[in-house]
């Protein structure tokens, strides 16, 4: 766990989170690179492109937050992750087309937001995957110890077992 603003954070929810953070940028760096192919490197820093990927990949973590994927506790059937896995594009395509038809400028380019897209819906898909058995290595375990009378202890891991869908090691 580490603390952060007097809260603690689990180390998997910190790897989720850069991870995301890193294939978003990733993907819509890539999509400008496809789009603009020799002149990207005018694209994005004459015109300011890692700035407005930078934003791109900001806007992408909130809608990913406030579709609770980074809350693990909330995605217990299987198909619902997926389900707000298709969601975010969806969600960003209609937001990118309004800043598209408000304030075209705010975007890397013409194509490169739809690129961009299409490989962040592959990304996460294999993000989330590679991120499911990862999260079942042995270093990113975290044990918790509770202690007290035998009923006790043995009740309450029930309830966060069936609540978080924790996975108990013995």
């Amino acid at each position: 766990m580490i603390r952060l603003f007097n809260v603690y954070y689990p180390i998997r929810t910190l790897i989720l989170l850069i991870g995301e953070a890193l294939i978003v940028w990733t993907s819509f760096l890539l999509g400008a690179m496809y789009e603009f192919q020799e002149d990207s490197y005018l694209a994005l820093n004459a015109d300011h492109g890692y700035y407005k990927i930078l934003g791109l990949t900001v806007l992408v973590l909130l809608c990913s937050h406030w579709l609770d994927l980074y809350d693990t506790a909330r995605l217990n059937p299987p198909g619902e992750l997926y389900f707000r896995l298709l969601l975010l594009p969806g969600v960003l395509a209609f937001i990118l087309a309004a800043v598209a038809y408000v304030r075209p400028s705010l975007l890397v380019g013409s194509g490169s937001s739809t690129i961009g897209l299409l490989i962040l819906t592959v990304a996460l898909f294999g993000w989330r995957m590679g991120f499911t058995w990862l999260v079942q290595l042995p270093i990113l375990v975290e044990r918790v110890y509770v202690l007290g009378p035998a009923t006790v202890p043995s009740a309450w891991f029930k309830g966060c077992a069936r609540t978080l869908n924790w996975a108990s090691r013995s």
